[in-house]
């Protein structure tokens, strides 16, 4: 029952016991009308007054769960952005460790290289050591081992002139095991035909 329709019962109920006072009822009857008329006027004020509590309570309800609504609201932005920007600062830390990661293989399979001239170049000593012992008790030509040194010394030379250029022309800048084969960005902008 609403506000409006419990007030509208208390005005016909107060509207029928003035009239029976009116009408002249004796002395007891009419201190119980102004009795009943007090308990009513008594019991619509605390209906009226519970009714008025209760939507007071609903309303400041309602404000408390907007208000908290806002402040969810507000903490899911700030997680949201914070979620964004972590990912963001991962996603840089994962390019990062790739980059890394090709540096290292790049610069370990260059060490493994240079190791492999260095090996390259102990062996035609060793081997031309020996050569060099027989030519000094001349048991080898002068002219047989000069031929052989040369000749191990222009495998060896074409071996190492071969490997830096295949690793500064061909060789990918980003991966030590992918070749690069030029410059394709640059594309003719008419068609021959």
């Amino acid at each position: 029952m609403g506000v409006e329709e419990l007030q509208i019962l208390t005005d016909v109920t107060l509207a029928q016991k003035a009239s029976d006072y009116r009408q002249g009822a004796n002395v007891a009857a009419k201190e119980e009308i102004v009795d009943g008329i007090i308990t009513n006027f008594n019991n619509s004020f605390s209906n009226i007054f519970e009714m008025t509590d209760s939507s007071t309570k609903d309303y400041q309800a309602a404000l408390f769960y907007d208000t908290r609504t806002k402040d969810f609201k507000q903490l899911q932005g700030a997680v949201a952005a914070r979620t964004g920007g972590e990912t963001e600062s991962l996603a840089a830390d994962i390019q990062n460790a790739r980059r890394q990661s090709q540096i290292n293989e790049w610069s370990a399979y260059n060490k493994l290289d240079t190791l492999f001239v260095s090996q390259l170049t102990f062996i035609a000593l060793v081997f031309l050591a020996p050569l060099l012992y027989l030519k000094s008790l001349y048991i080898l030509p002068s002219g047989v081992f000069w031929g052989i040194a040369f000749l191990i010394f222009i495998i060896v030379l074409f071996t190492i002139v071969s490997r830096v250029q295949y690793t500064d022309k061909s060789r990918s800048n980003q991966f030590w095991h992918r070749r690069r084969f030029g410059d394709y960005s640059k594309t003719p902008s008419t068609v021959c035909v």
